[in-house]
């Protein structure tokens, strides 16, 4: 079961049908969107969106082809409708874009701005609202594409290859990786305590220089994922999507981040188990962090929050998750280990105002208010 943010919105986004160009510079994209979605108001005049404030918008039309008037000004966009709108009125407006959407990090791995930030390369409403997707991507050749749902169509020209990714789970986020990967796939594989026993494809983005990232080292983590995957469809609900997938991040970020049916991860994740060890890491500690990663395929994407003061509890549910990970492959001994250490880097900001308040007044203590009270909060709660 998927929950929507309880907002009072005016309108609710149930659809985004969207068709990207990215051109020869490997920064501009062209973009053309078809949003669908249901009016909540009645005599509804205008509203106001969110868009990547990097976006220059060509026009805006509605199904009749009457064009909108529209006012775009760091990231929020406003439009007047031809008409008001009423109650339940289902409406399409069609959306032509340009600009530098491509945020190119290491040789060419990139990402669609917008794919983990506060505005995104579609147009949004409120703060998370969930829609079904489906997206169609053409890059300069080699490369691939990466985006929420299943890989439907796969084919290219003189110039370009072309991925159309469709997810009709509805999620919040519709972020998009793109890049010179090589990609692994298994076979895809039924889940079990899933009450449709359907399968899910598993797939892993790698670096073509990844000289660490051998197949058999990938696969064990494909395997781990799906032994995560178990576990929290039994303890939480079905995992509800098609396919699993696991991208590469570059070295330098320093973090991994959960999208819809996708994880993109440090690339510690991608080494061998003897290269990890000659480097100095715990192998359970790289277990803790791809369960916290995988659980935010829940917490995050079926059960989002409403507000940023409430993203505490996606990142602490994820804490806690990971751990009964742990708990059921290491024991109760590996657990309490992760909850010492919680309680220990919590109780240094004890002091430091209440996590309701968020990433915007927490400042540099957000990290371990989030990430360790919050943990120790969910374990004391259990």
């Amino acid at each position: 079961m998927l929950f929507r943010s309880p907002q009072c919105n005016r309108i609710d986004i149930v659809h985004h049908k969207a068709k990207g160009i990215i051109q020869a510079d490997y920064e501009t994209m062209d973009i053309d969107v078809r949003m669908d979605f249901i009016c909540l108001w009645n005599d509804l005049s205008e509203i106001t969106l969110r868009l990547h404030p990097d976006l220059e918008i060509k026009g805006i039309v509605d199904s009749k082809g009457h064009s909108l008037r529209y006012w775009f000004r760091k990231g929020k966009l406003r439009l007047i409708f031809p008409e008001p709108l009423t109650t339940n009125q289902k409406v399409m407006l069609f959306f032509k874009m340009s600009g530098p959407m491509i945020k190119d990090f290491s040789h060419k791995r990139a990402w669609i701005k917008g794919t983990g930030g506060e505005y995104s390369w579609l147009p949004d409403y409120g703060y998370i609202d969930l829609r079904s997707s489906d997206v169609l991507i053409g890059l300069p050749k080699p490369y691939v594409v990466c985006a929420p749902g299943k890989l439907e169509e796969e084919f290219s020209d003189n110039e370009r290859n072309y991925f159309r990714w469709v997810e009709n789970v509805p999620v919040g986020f519709t972020g998009v990786v793109l890049g010179p990967y090589q990609i692994m796939k298994t076979l895809s594989k039924k889940i079990k305590n899933l009450s449709d026993k359907k399968e899910i494809e598993f797939l892993s983005y790698f670096s073509t220089g990844n000289t660490f990232g051998l197949p058999k080292e990938l696969r064990k983590s494909l395997t781990e994922s799906g032994v995560i995957l178990e576990l929290y469809s039994k303890l939480f609900s079905a995992y509800p999507f098609e396919k699993f997938a696991l991208i590469e991040l570059p070295s330098f970020f320093g973090y991994s981040q959960g999208l819809p049916s996708m994880l993109l991860l440090d690339p510690t994740l991608f080494l061998s188990r003897t290269s990890l060890s000659n480097i100095g890491f715990d192998s359970q500690n790289l277990s803790q962090h791809l369960a916290h990663e995988v659980s935010h395929q829940w917490w995050g994407h079926v059960v989002p929050w409403q507000t940023y003061h409430d993203q505490w509890l996606s990142e602490s549910f994820a804490q806690i998750s990971a751990a009964l990970y742990i708990q059921s492959t290491g024991g109760n001994e590996a657990y309490e280990s992760f909850i010492r250490n919680w309680e220990e880097l919590g109780l240094k900001v004890a002091n430091e105002g209440s996590i309701w308040h968020g990433a915007r007044r927490l400042g540099k203590d957000y990290y371990k208010m989030v990430y360790f009270k919050g943990a120790s909060i969910m374990h004391m709660l259990r």
